[in-house]
């Protein structure tokens, strides 16, 4: 079935392979303290592959930010690829694996951050008394995405934060923050923007990249859940993206998978992989091929039931209900 629907997306846009061309759904995996102190565990290694693996039926796009390690990266990547993940194109900067992108849909004019992010800011809330210093955003990287009638262009980006409590860890995200909103100002309008990764800060007081975010248009993906995660004493949800646009309007969040630390070994906190699901808006057009597409898919299942229901029965043996008479 999901190969059948990947036929029909891709004859209608090869640049759009999602399974359901009315929803878009955006997985973020942050991946911060994989391979950490057990990464020499392949079994548990196994494990989380297979946990990724099996929520990519339903991702349109999945970030897998935080893996620094090259041996791990690439045993990782590995693995998925064995897998043979249909209608899925692998994304990263060449030089730099710590932050990874599987898409249905072509990301074009891909573009990395710069290599040049001066910190502190000014106005800083960061408390940094330091040397002014340069910060290296160029593993980090975004693209262009192209979606039907009449939803606007859309940029994706996928970032990894410096992570860390002291003042010039703060600094720098603050810095690496004003560089995205950088992004957003000089792109066309009308646009829709979506950042994911792994945004580092602490997780009891991460407000230092959000006031810059918002301050320039983004939300937070925690303040647009339908749902929100129980938090576990002082370990709450860190932001893996945020959403510029009016893409704010008719999305819904949910978190679809929480990993317990000890599953996501090396983490001191817990971290919460999510979800976007987003019903996109439709032109005149698009509702009546709406229609059409779902019909379609209705009466593709049902044929494919009914043969199994009828065609697929074992046939029985002439005689089979005869005892053999014994000699």
């Amino acid at each position: 079935m999901i190969g059948l629907l990947l036929a029909i997306a891709t004859a209608l846009d090869p640049n759009d392979r999602r399974l359901d061309p009315f929803q878009f759904n955006y997985c973020v995996w942050n991946l911060f303290g994989f391979d950490g102190r057990n990464s020499s565990n392949t079994t548990e290694m196994d494990n989380i592959v297979d946990t990724i693996y099996s929520s990519l039926s339903t991702c349109d796009i999945i970030s897998l930010p935080g893996i620094y390690e090259k041996a791990t990266y690439d045993y990782v990547m590995n693995k998925l690829t064995e897998k043979k993940m249909q209608g899925l194109q692998r994304y990263c900067p060449e030089d730099n694996t710590n932050v990874t992108v599987y898409s249905r849909l072509t990301i074009s004019n891909i573009t990395k951050f710069t290599s040049q992010v001066a910190y502190p800011i000014h106005n800083s809330t960061c408390n940094y008394t330091g040397e002014p210093g340069i910060f290296d955003f160029s593993g980090s990287f975004y693209g262009n995405v192209k979606f039907h009638d009449p939803v606007n262009d859309t940029i994706v980006a996928t970032v990894l934060f410096p992570r860390g409590t002291t003042p010039d860890k703060c600094a720098q995200r603050e810095a690496l923050a004003t560089e995205i909103c950088r992004v957003v100002r000089e792109s066309p309008a009308n646009h829709d923007f979506f950042v994911s990764g792994a945004f580092g800060a602490d997780f009891n007081d991460n407000i230092d990249y959000n006031v810059v975010l918002e301050g320039c248009g983004f939300k937070a993906g925690s303040k647009i859940m339908k749902k929100k995660p129980i938090s576990i004493g002082k370990k709450h949800l860190n932001e893996n993206f945020y959403v510029f646009g009016g893409a704010q309007k008719w999305m819904d969040v949910f978190v679809t998978f929480e990993q317990k630390e000890q599953i996501y070994y090396g983490q001191d906190n817990i971290s919460y992989p999510v979800s976007l699901y987003v019903h996109q808006p439709l032109s005149k057009r698009w509702k009546k091929f709406e229609i059409i597409y779902s019909t379609v898919i209705l009466i593709a299942a049902a044929s494919f039931f009914t043969w199994l229901l009828f065609y697929s029965r074992v046939k029985e043996s002439d005689g089979y209900d005869k005892i053999p008479e014994g000699k």
